[in-house]
Parts: C-alpha cells; sequence; structure tokens
C-alpha cells in the first residue's frame, strides 16, 4: 500500500455547492492495478504535454466539462494549430488568436514584411484536409487568427483612424 497526500473539491451544506478551498486528503491505494492506472495517465499526460504545451494542456483539461459542438474562442497564450486539429477531432468549434512560433510550419509572411504591406492587407493558409484555417491580417500590426469553423468570407469594412491622414478610413476586414 502507498499513502498518497492530495487535495480534493470538498461539498458544502445541503445544496452541494463546492467549497472553493481545497482540503487535504489523505487515501491509501490498495492494490498494483490502481497504481497501474496512475503510472498510465501520467504517461498519457506526458505525451500530451510534450505534444500541446502545458498551456495547451490545460485547454484540454477545461474542455472536458464543454459540451461537444460548442464554439470555443482561445487566447494566443494558449493557441497553436496542433490544439486546433485537436479540439476539431474532438467535435468542438475553435476560434484563437496565435503566435508565430506556433503555426506548425505554415508558411505565412514575416511581420516584417507585414509592415510594408498596406492596411487591410491579409493572407490565408487551410490545412491539408481543409478542416483549419489560419489567417494573418495587418491592421495597425500583424495580427494572426486560426479557425476551425469560421472563415474569411464575406468580407466587411471598418472604419480605422489614420495617424497621418488624422481622420477614420475604411479598411476592409475578414469574418474571422
Amino acid at each position: 500500500m502507498i499513502l498518497h497526500h492530495g487535495t480534493s473539491k470538498v461539498t458544502s451544506n445541503e445544496l452541494n455547492l463546492p467549497d472553493l478551498s481545497l482540503k487535504r486528503t489523505s487515501t491509501r491505494l490498495a492494490t498494483t492495478s490502481d497504481l497501474n492506472i496512475t503510472k498510465l495517465i501520467d504517461t498519457q499526460r506526458e505525451k500530451l504535454q510534450k505534444q500541446f504545451g502545458s498551456s495547451g494542456l490545460v485547454v484540454l483539461d477545461l474542455v472536458k466539462n464543454v459540451p461537444v459542438g460548442s464554439s470555443i474562442f482561445i487566447d494566443n497564450y494558449f493557441a497553436s494549430t496542433k490544439l486546433i486539429k485537436k479540439l476539431t477531432q474532438l467535435g468542438y468549434r475553435v476560434t484563437c488568436t496565435l503566435r508565430s512560433n506556433r503555426t506548425e510550419k505554415c508558411p505565412i509572411s514575416t511581420e516584417k514584411d507585414f509592415e510594408q504591406k498596406k492596411r487591410g492587407y491579409y493572407e490565408f493558409f487551410t490545412s491539408d484536409d481543409q478542416t483549419c484555417i489560419v489567417v494573418a491580417w495587418k491592421d495597425s500590426k500583424r495580427v494572426l487568427l486560426g479557425s476551425n469553423h469560421v472563415g474569411i468570407e464575406p468580407k466587411t469594412t471598418l472604419k480605422r483612424w489614420d495617424k497621418e491622414k488624422k481622420l477614420k478610413v475604411d479598411i476592409v476586414s475578414l469574418k474571422l
């Protein structure tokens, strides 16, 4: 038997509301099969962490409580194209902002190239299986967006402030 000191959520009062503080508990694993299951889960989590990083693993943990088919927005700290593909396999609709180092060899122009382009310029690339899209759009700076359910059509017009002209100008914007 192995003594395990862990934490667990404790419910309080008659309404079964969760206690926000985590209570320290002590349990004993009685069999080696329980220990083997624990090792298997740890091994699976290590594989997921190598694949999606610790920030992507947070998203996968949080999504477990979300109904399949829901639309999810993910901030650039957590998002990657690998995570979009995984959530697509799990049945979720995802839209996210991306960081340039998490686009998995997507041939998007660099930020230097985008500095020379006009405001409203965009590039987009889809995955080989046509399930997700990565879009680079220039507003005042380059913005990287990814999705598995929203595309670039229809295009709309936005009003943005132009510092040089000192007035609002129309900019082409994408649906994404």
